[in-house]
């Protein structure tokens, strides 16, 4: 439940947000921050969205461990601010054990793993009863086996294909891959073995599955991220501009992330950049909630209608 905005032209950039968190996606609280403001020596503002912390450590508390770190120190871009010695560095390296214990970042591999294999499997499973549904009773049960091979094989191929084609995220190459293989080879097999009935596999669909679990690890990001914003000016910058960090976990001692960017220059005079929930972003550029809107355009309309009906009574009454 996170509405937030910026807004920036060439004159100056806002941040706004909202103090909604929601735990276990059903209490919501109304008082976390998540928009943050450095010393007066630094133009830079933080916001937060999407998952509220980093390895049960609130991201609240990371940004304000930063700042101290920071301290009255001002870079001359905002990128600066997110690379570099800075943000990224002290996530990948600090003296925080809670952020920097190991079994953090096996506890997220092994959630992530189990969430690919389980959806993999959701994938497969589904493709077979389709068949079933559409040919059981015109086909054989080999027949039909023998056409869910055919197409697993080409889904897998065909994902094998699209992740090879995937770019890594930042500071993670093949190398990171072989590490995983290594390390992991052995529990996703134990992984498909639990999850995979024996119908739904073939035992030489190993090492294609062992490929898309370690390549997807690294190149898909999971929908428990974290979006980290940085907003404002550089000590040498004239024009505002924002730089987005997605963060989901890490992986051999690296932060997994990728970053956009958003920047004003001559080219481009304004931006307005939501995240979040859409609706509440729409609510907020338009001040009213999408189904107020609704519930009072009907009541109006239907008030029309009732206005017109006594405005022709009355006309003919005089």
């Amino acid at each position: 439940m996170t509405a937030e905005i910026v807004v920036m032209n060439t004159g100056g950039i806002a941040l706004a947000s909202d103090s909604a968190v929601t735990i276990r996606g059903r209490k919501v609280y109304n008082s976390a921050d998540k928009l943050f403001g450095f010393s007066e020596k630094q133009t830079i503002g933080m916001m937060i969205y999407g998952s509220g912390s980093m390895f049960q450590v609130p991201w609240e508390t990371l940004i304000k461990v930063y700042e101290n770190k920071l301290d009255s120190q001002a870079f001359d871009t905002v990128k600066e601010y997110k690379y570099k010695d800075n943000f990224l560095q002290f996530l990948n390296k600090n003296q925080y054990s809670e952020l920097m214990a190991g079994v953090n970042e096996d506890r997220y591999i092994e959630k992530a793993l189990y969430a690919n294999i389980t959806y993999l499997y959701k994938q497969l499973s589904d493709m077979n009863m389709d068949l079933y549904s559409e040919y059981g009773e015109l086909s054989l049960q080999g027949e039909i086996q023998e056409m869910y091979v055919q197409q697993a094989e080409e889904f897998l191929n065909n994902r094998i294909l699209n992740l090879e084609e995937k770019a890594f995220p930042n500071g993670f190459n093949n190398n990171d891959c072989d590490l995983l293989f290594e390390k992991l080879g052995n529990k996703v097999e134990e992984l498909i073995d639990s999850e995979f009935e024996s119908h739904l596999f073939l035992r030489e669909w190993i090492g294609k599955i062992k490929f898309i679990m370690i390549q997807s690890l690294i190149k898909d990001f999971s929908d428990d991220y974290s979006g980290i914003v940085f907003a404002g000016y550089g000590d040498k910058e004239i024009f505002p501009s924002v730089h987005i960090l997605i963060v989901d976990g890490k992986i051999n001692k690296k932060t997994k992330y990728f970053s956009r960017k958003k920047t004003i220059n001559h080219s481009t005079h304004a931006v307005i950049l939501p995240f979040a929930q859409r609706d509440m972003i729409r609510s907020f550029l338009d001040g009213i909630h999408e189904e107020v809107e609704d519930f009072i355009s009907t009541v109006l309309l239907e008030e029309f209608d009732s206005l017109t009906d006594i405005l022709v009574i009355y006309w003919l009454i005089d």
